[in-house]
């Protein structure tokens, strides 16, 4: 394997080979290419590849072009042609004179042509889109591959924290991610984690619901229905608050909070472990795409320190064996503020690595409660279970990626969603 600086050495040689070589033709084949560059930057896709294809045209005279293959892969992928997608990431790959640096000619190593940075993220692009085909083990070696040639590649490596969960080895995911922020995080150790099982739960009568909503996602529609779907079934009293950068349109009996830190996202949900003066009691957050369909008392009487949904019952993160869904968590004490203090003391290294919330919450909580354990058939996946008809006893439904209740694509939402 060529050193960083004989490569930079060598493409610095192969740079003034190819300027020798410029002819007209070929100078318009580079403008080319770089138009479609900025054309496939403004969604501009046809006309995109339309340019890259003349582009290629003329440059492959020289020789393979991995930069244009690798383009045309990533527009493949974002229009869904999987297979197509595949077929030009490999041939990126397969074609690059990184595959075969002893015998490729000098002139294919110029960036314009074949640069080192487009052979990585053929492989790493090619990873991400086997891993979402459920490829796990072909997506496994083109990670290595560029990790083994680029280690300090953030995407590569954040994208091997994924892929491990995917494979089933979460505990083998949670070290690796915690190792990749300290290499680049100054005198900082990983903290020790909650441990639930050691942890004294509070026991509290008073339940405070809360759910969160910024930018324009969610309107204040969805969090009133949230609202009156639990005040509609449950027999139980509860204290009802959103956390929120925007009050307006929430109904009267909807406390609120001001959504603090700016973080939002997937790590919006993080500051909920922050001190929000919620009334003294059990916290039970509940995202906002969910809809009730029967009294949560059960639920909400869950007396331990912290509880979770498991992904093994949702359709689309199922692979994830006994991972983190954030979208319902109950806690009753105040350590878990711990969740919110950790990820403030390092944020800006932590995210780097962390593509989801969830993944945080597993680094940092372990042997939690599982609430579909815990209470068999009352929390149901929208996908896997309830596409039809709501089996009977469920409480309330999860529909975490799409559909959404919005799209109304089952008639029983208009009962237990619309009409609230």
């Amino acid at each position: 394997m060529f050193s960083e600086l004989k490569r930079n050495l060598r493409i610095v040689k192969a740079e003034k080979l190819f300027e020798a070589q410029l002819t007209d033709e070929i100078k318009k084949a580079v403008e080319e290419n770089k138009f479609a560059c900025i054309c496939q930057k403004a969604d501009k896709t046809e006309i995109a590849v339309k340019h890259f294809q003349k582009s290629l045209q003329i440059l492959e005279q020289i020789g393979p072009v991995t930069n244009i293959y690798m383009n045309l892969a990533n527009i493949e992928a974002q229009q869904k042609h999987h297979n197509e997608a595949i077929q030009l990431y490999k041939k990126s790959i397969d074609l690059s004179p990184y595959s075969h640096e002893q015998q490729a000619p000098l002139i294919q190593f110029c960036p314009k042509l074949n640069s080192f940075n487009a052979y990585i993220d053929a492989h790493t692009n090619l990873a991400c889109l086997l891993t979402n085909m459920d490829q796990h083990e072909e997506a496994y070696q083109y990670l290595i591959k560029a990790i083994q040639l680029q280690p300090d590649n953030q995407i590569a490596q954040t994208n091997f924290g994924d892929l491990l969960r995917q494979l089933g080895r979460q505990k083998e995911a949670i070290d690796h991610t915690w190792k990749q922020i300290e290499q680049i995080s100054d005198k900082y150790q990983r903290p020790e984690p909650i441990n639930v099982k050691l942890i004294e739960p509070q026991i509290f009568e008073t339940v405070n619901v809360i759910c969160m909503k910024w930018g324009t996602k969610y309107d204040h529609d969805y969090v009133n229905k949230l609202y009156h779907g639990i005040l509609r079934y449950t027999k139980m009293p509860f204290n009802f608050i959103c956390v929120t950068d925007n009050t307006e349109g929430l109904v009267e009996g909807i406390q609120t909070r001001e959504l603090k830190k700016g973080w939002t996202g997937w790590w919006g949900k993080a500051t909920l472990f922050m001190n929000y003066d919620y009334p003294q009691g059990k916290l039970v957050y509940i995202d906002l795409d969910m809809i009730i369909t029967g009294d949560m008392t059960p639920i909400f009487e869950y007396n331990g320190p912290f509880a979770i949904l498991k992904t093994d019952e949702i359709a689309c993160e199922k692979l994830n064996k006994n991972g983190y869904n954030s979208s319902i968590m109950i806690w009753n004490n105040n350590i878990f503020q711990r969740v919110f203090i950790e990820l403030d003391k390092n944020w800006t290294n932590i995210s780097k690595f962390i593509v989801r919330f969830d993944f945080w919450l597993e680094m940092m909580i372990e042997n939690t409660d599982f609430l579909q354990d815990l209470y068999p058939g009352l929390i149901r996946d929208y996908v896997q279970d309830c596409k039809e008809l709501v089996p009977e006893n469920t409480r309330i439904v999860c529909f975490p990626r799409t559909p959404k209740p919005h799209d109304y694509t089952s008639d029983w939402i208009k009962e237990y969603w619309v009409k609230n």
